[in-house]
């Protein structure tokens, strides 16, 4: 199993990165995942008929709230759910395998990583953790108030950190990507790190499966 997490702030690009990771995964014969930490979040507005492309502000807001609310209770609580389902699909993995699947191994990708804490997750699991910044460029909605919700704290600590000299966070994230150019500057970005990106981030699930 692979697994690459990305960071950042809202908007900078987080979902086509992932979306990318993932078509160029398939070509190299994996099975992507985009599994967020948010999914539980978005399965629950969903059956409220809440979405993204419907009401993007009301979906945020909806989604905002819930996270908060359920992390109040428990720090690591979306985690814990989240880890959950990546064992789910190490136990595919190994039956995959096992049977000699064609495209056999799964690449999870998560799009939203936003606390320390679905950070620390991932380096527990070997992922390849990635940081999508601005760069030169302006985001859309700058001045939304959703912009200073705790959920993104650490990407605009990251980001201002990177205006200074010796940034703290160069060395906190395997890959940092400045997507302040085009479309095409991205997927090229993608296109020639993936078989990198994919060799960071790899779990042997047999050792795993004889650990437990």
């Amino acid at each position: 199993m692979r697994i690459i997490q990305i960071s950042g702030k809202g908007r900078v690009g987080k979902t086509t990165l992932a979306n990318l990771i993932a078509k160029y995964s398939f070509e190299l014969g994996y099975t992507p995942i985009i599994l967020p930490f948010a999914e539980a979040i978005k399965d629950q507005a969903a059956q409220q008929g809440i979405t993204k492309e419907n009401d993007s502000s009301k979906y945020r807001e909806f989604c905002q709230k819930l996270g908060a609310e359920k992390r109040k209770e428990d720090a690591d609580y979306w985690v814990t759910r989240t880890f959950s389902k990546m064992q789910e699909y190490m136990v595919k993995e190994i039956d995959n395998k096992r049977e000699e699947k064609s495209y056999y191994e799964y690449v999870i990708i998560q799009d939203d990583v936003r606390y320390m804490n679905e950070l620390a997750l991932g380096r527990e699991l070997a992922a390849t953790q990635i940081f999508l910044s601005q760069g030169e460029r302006d985001l859309s909605e700058m001045d939304a108030t959703w912009r200073n919700h705790e959920s993104e704290d650490m990407a605009n600590q990251i980001e201002i950190s990177f205006t200074k000299p010796n940034s703290e966070y160069e060395d906190a994230f395997d890959v940092i990507i400045f997507n302040d150019g085009t479309a095409e500057d991205l997927e090229h970005e993608v296109k020639i790190n993936i078989i990198e990106w994919l060799e960071y981030g790899y779990i042997d699930l047999e050792f795993v499966d004889e650990a437990e």
